[in-house]
């Protein structure tokens, strides 16, 4: 398989065992990594050299893009000066920080389940999830409202997912479908 097909589904990241399981061998993956075509972001994680340079920061620090940091990544409309969110790759993961970045940790496991090749962003539906819980309720229903518009889902699909995930991600789904 060609590496930009490899590394397209995952904003231009993959691991090295993603790599073996498609078929290249270890010697290949070095090669690249010398020639440049790849380059090593953690002890497991390649990118593209023309990965996004906030995405490496943040696959760097141990974790993936989250919340209304992943939402503004996938083009939703998100209330400016938020920040950078972030969700650590495993529950077990120690965040390794910039020096002078501080993010948004969001420590809670995944509402919806594991983004099982997300390396780093996490999927939409986890990032709504985490903005109805970590945003106010106007600028959560703000992005909801977006990510219907944008047709990255559909109302019948989040009530849905707030009939098994309760709490505040409910909440905001019944404001959704209450305009």
């Amino acid at each position: 398989m060609h590496l930009a097909e490899l590394l397209k589904p995952n904003a231009g990241f993959a691991t090295r065992r993603m790599l073996r399981d498609a078929g290249w061998s270890d010697y290949r993956i070095r090669a690249e990594l010398a020639a440049g075509s790849l380059v090593a972001v953690g002890r497991d994680i390649v990118a593209t050299p023309r990965a996004d340079p906030v995405l490496v920061r943040v696959v760097r620090m141990g974790g993936r893009l989250a919340c209304v940091s992943a939402a503004r990544r996938l083009h939703l409309r998100v209330p400016p000066g938020l920040g950078l969110h972030i969700i650590p790759r495993r529950p077990t993961t120690h965040l390794k920080f910039d020096e002078g970045v501080r993010p948004v940790v969001h420590w809670t496991p995944q509402p919806f389940g594991p983004d099982a090749h997300g390396l780093a962003i996490e999927s939409w539906w986890n990032a709504l999830a985490h903005i109805a819980r970590c945003q106010p309720a106007e600028a959560a229903l703000t992005v909801f409202e977006s990510a219907v518009r944008t047709r990255l889902t559909s109302v019948e699909e989040l009530q849905v997912l707030a009939s098994v995930h309760r709490g505040p991600f409910a909440a905001v789904v019944a404001r959704l479908t209450s305009l």
